[in-house]
């Protein structure tokens, strides 16, 4: 039997990059590389499946290179992002050069330039553009004609398949979540350890601006097959699960059916997820309450309703307010998305911004810099104006002004926003009051002192790209 090999390269830093979304952990959280994971359940039955989590285990370049080489796949599938793409592809080439394995990839920067990246690297052999779909188990097993979601070499052609099922609904098997070191993945709200990431939906309804989601056909998972993941995952003796939808409940009716079924079949997981404030409300909220919920992750962005509607995130703050309220309400916690760096925006509107956040005092907060993703239509509009190269793909911050603010005085007032919220001591106390479980409290104490080192460690940095994001000096493995 043929052995794959599925590889997350290692960073100088702590990357997420899976879901076509890669950015920096601002602390210490990993999260389980989800395109990586749900492909080992359509590849099980067909191949010997190892997995090779370098970002997870913490291994430099050099031993993350031997033991590639000592496991011999005759074929390795990679995540990769636009932020670690300089030092994923030397490492993964390199492999490559040494055991001639079949090569494919995955990741946001080669899903949004997916043939151009198959005519500049012609030593990748495929890149997945679907997660949920089985191309690589067709590509690699020589069944041409199955194959969905995927570009890929055949013979002398690049061919170029998208999911015949896209806005249907999809399923996938059981993935091999104990092969994952799932000691290592952690998330700052959760309330057990370890814990799994699934989905029951894919892509996004909803078309913002800023978001690569919404390029992503939306689709729902059939229900029977979510529960039986759920059931798999609880003979593991897992209690925590996170749903990795873009939007969890954009389908109110499959969202409540799920959440019902868990709690009449007595799973007793504790849960969260992502959603919107406009896709729930009291019964939906109430539902996933019961079904095991304790955390949901809002996407409020901005602090007016101005700079929503223009870049298309169709909520209000009205409906924030009240979709916020309704959580503390029920006892559900919220961690509330916003960022900073809009096209034209300055100091003024960014401390708007941070006011509402401590206005609407979330349980948790995130403050993230603007940045063209690949698949966005942000990334187009700043192509097509000349703010960014579209020969760089791996350039994410791009400016429409650069009298109004850099990249240094981004990342300060994104520093800023996060001290002034997390360090209040209302807040400390707060949190400290409300623990529930001993794993709680010390994800709480290790996240905080992490993040506490990252903004001390970047205010006497001069800013620009985040750390890892490029390799310096002589690489530990030949180069390809």
């Amino acid at each position: 039997m043929k052995k794959v090999l599925l590889l997350n390269p290692p960073a100088q830093g702590i990357y997420n990059k899976d879901c076509f979304c890669s950015h920096p952990s601002k602390a210490n959280y990993l999260y389980h590389p989800l395109d990586l994971v749900i492909q080992s359940g359509f590849l099980k039955d067909a191949f010997e499946v190892e997995v090779l989590d370098a970002m997870a285990l913490g291994l430099p370049e050099a031993e993350c290179y031997r033991r590639a080489l000592k496991a011999r796949p005759e074929a390795i599938v990679f995540l990769t992002g636009f932020h670690t793409w300089q030092t994923d592809w030397p490492l993964v080439a390199s492999i490559k050069g040494a055991l001639g394995s079949v090569l494919i990839g995955c990741g946001d920067i080669l899903w949004g330039n997916s043939l151009q990246a198959m005519e500049r690297y012609p030593l990748l052999d495929g890149i997945i553009l679907d997660f949920t779909a089985p191309g690589v188990r067709w590509y690699l097993t020589g069944q041409e004609e199955n194959i969905q979601g995927m570009v890929y070499r055949s013979g002398d052609r690049v061919v170029e398949k998208t999911d015949a099922n896209a806005r249907g609904e999809f399923s996938y098997p059981v993935p091999c979540h104990e092969r994952f070191p799932l000691e290592e993945y952690t998330i700052p709200v959760a309330l057990h350890h370890p814990y799994v990431s699934l989905l029951s939906n894919y892509g996004c309804p909803f078309h913002c601006y800023f978001c690569p989601c919404g390029s992503q056909s939306f689709k729902n998972r059939r229900i029977d097959n979510v529960m039986e993941e759920l059931g798999y995952i609880r003979s593991l003796g897992i209690r925590e699960i996170r749903f990795r939808d873009n939007t969890f409940s954009a389908d109110r009716g499959h969202a409540m059916e799920i959440c019902s079924r868990m709690a009449r079949d007595g799973f007793r997981f504790t849960w969260s997820c992502l959603s919107r404030v406009d896709v729930v409300d009291e019964t939906v909220l109430a539902t996933m309450k019961k079904a095991g919920c304790h955390t949901i992750f809002f996407g409020v962005e901005c602090g007016n309703d101005l700079m929503r509607t223009r870049y298309k995130n169709g909520v209000t703050t009205k409906k924030v307010l009240e979709t916020f309220s309704l959580c503390r309400a029920l006892g559900i916690r919220t961690l509330a998305h916003f960022m900073v760096g809009f096209p034209g925006e300055g100091v003024a509107s960014i401390n708007e911004t941070v006011r509402f956040a401590l206005d609407l005092n979330p349980d948790f907060v995130s403050f993230t810099v603007l940045e063209a993703r690949p698949g966005t239509r942000y990334r187009q509009e700043a192509v097509a104006r000349g703010w960014i190269s579209p020969e760089d793909w791996t350039q994410a911050r791009c400016f429409s002004d650069p009298r109004l603010l850099s990249n240094h005085e981004l990342d300060r007032l994104q520093r800023q926003a996060l001290r002034r919220f997390y360090l209040r001591p209302r807040y400390i106390l707060r949190r400290m009051l409300n623990i529930k479980s001993a794993y709680e409290l010390q994800n709480l104490v290790s996240g905080g002192l992490s993040l506490t080192r990252t903004l001390l460690t970047a205010a006497r940095s001069k800013g620009g790209r985040p750390p890892g994001a490029a390799c310096r000096g002589r690489r530990p493995y030949p180069e390809p």
